[in-house]
């Protein structure tokens, strides 16, 4: 869902607090779907749908309108009349109803359940954008340090003689593409941390360091998808609609008694009323609503061919990023870390001159970023299939 801008002021402020508010105690992925399943508008609308159906099923359980009373008496009052009347259609108008009503609670009950698991998905790939950036911050900022001790230690070669002016300006330059790096992660990470707080409402502690946790494994579920039941139940719910509206056609039939007082004279006994379908036979909503199931069966028929393309695809790809998820968890970061220190100690000890040690430094980030790049690709593709299939690991074990 597209998100408000929010004020500059706010966005300021939010980012003053960020460090108090992920300090503390780690903020676990779990929790953080659990956060965001309580506060999230659409899960709450998606609810308040399934109440207001659920609502109209119980108004039409009986009869579709209301008993009329009616009373009247003379002046004098010597005259006294009374009339109960209850509308009942004899036409099928409210089982059609009825059957309405329960077709548009499943559609509304799927469509929550869509709705909960979808915005698990979503939280999820923004709390692994987090560690993920986090990760790339720590490591700009690593590299940056490596680059300062690489300029310290070409001042110093140059106060004693041992290098020239050409290797001060390129380490300069070298530094100033450091700096630029680390300040971008920065900011990618404080919009990272944004959104995922606009999904949560705040993050009270750190975030745990592997983002592959982000994505659980796949439990295999077996039925359609809740989105599939949806749509199917809202073509039913139309054809129920139309339905009613044929039946409608006829009004209303009003069964009921009265009871008349006129001096010493008593009159009770039963009556009945009818609209008689002169100019109004119900035509406009009997056009709409067969309107309606033609555009909800062909949704529906829409929703089901993408559904099959989507779990296809997105099965095909988690099978193929998967081999690859031991490279982002098997210590290359590590490798890299120790690979930046030798850069350092190499240039230090004069077994490197300064160009290679920066060409050096420069293929060891692009090996991190592509690292950190996998790690969110196979989170991602882990998360699509699930999303796809409609996994019910997505949910924390207590929301399922």
């Amino acid at each position: 869902m597209r998100q408000a801008r929010r004020p500059a002021v706010f966005v300021a402020l939010t980012l003053l607090t960020l460090p108090a508010a992920f300090a503390g105690e780690t903020f676990s992925v779990d929790s953080a779907v659990s956060a965001a399943l309580s506060r999230s508008a659409d899960v709450a609308s998606a609810r308040a749908e399934a109440d207001t159906a659920k609502a109209q099923l119980r108004q039409d359980a009986v009869f579709l309108a209301n008993p009329d009373v009616s009373a009247s008496a003379d002046v004098g009052g010597t005259k006294q009349s009374a009339e109960l009347t209850q509308p009942i259609s004899l036409t099928g108008e409210g089982w059609s109803a009825r059957k309405a009503d329960r077709a548009t609670v499943e559609a509304a009950e799927a469509t929550w359940t869509r709705t909960r698991v979808t915005v698990a998905a979503d939280v999820r790939g923004a709390w692994a954008a987090s560690v993920v950036a986090t990760d790339r911050t720590r490591l700009a900022r690593e590299s940056l340090d490596l680059v300062v001790h690489l300029r310290e230690a070409v001042e110093k070669k140059k106060a004693a003689g041992e290098a020239s002016d050409l290797d001060l300006r390129l380490v300069r330059l070298s530094e100033a593409t450091a700096a630029s790096s680390w300040l971008g992660a920065r900011r990618e990470e404080d919009d990272a941390r944004l959104r995922l707080v606009a999904f949560v409402g705040d993050v009270p502690g750190a975030l745990p360091g592997d983002p592959l946790s982000a994505a659980p494994t796949p439990t295999h579920p077996a039925g359609n998808r809740s989105d599939l039941v949806a749509a199917e139940a809202r073509v039913r719910a139309a054809e129920a609609g139309l339905a009613r509206a044929r039946a409608a056609a006829l009004p209303l039939v009003a069964l009921g008694a009265f009871v008349e007082r006129d001096g010493g004279n008593l009159s009770v006994g039963p009556s009945i009323g009818l609209e008689v379908p002169l100019w109004n036979r119900n035509q406009a909503e009997i056009a709409g609503t067969a309107g309606q199931g033609t555009v909800a069966r062909a949704e529906a028929d829409q929703l089901s061919a993408v559904a099959a393309a989507e779990t296809e695809r997105t099965a095909a790809l988690a099978h193929d990023a998967e081999p690859y998820a031991t490279l982002a968890t098997t210590g290359l970061l590590d490798d890299a870390r120790a690979a930046l220190a030798e850069v350092e100690a190499g240039y230090r000890a004069g077994e490197l001159d300064l160009p290679d040690a920066i060409q050096i430094r420069t293929e060891v980030l692009d090996g991190e970023g592509a690292v950190l790049d996998l790690a969110g690709q196979v989170v991602q593709a882990r998360l699509d299939f699930l999303l796809a299939t409609e996994d019910p690991a997505l949910l924390p074990e207590g929301a399922r």
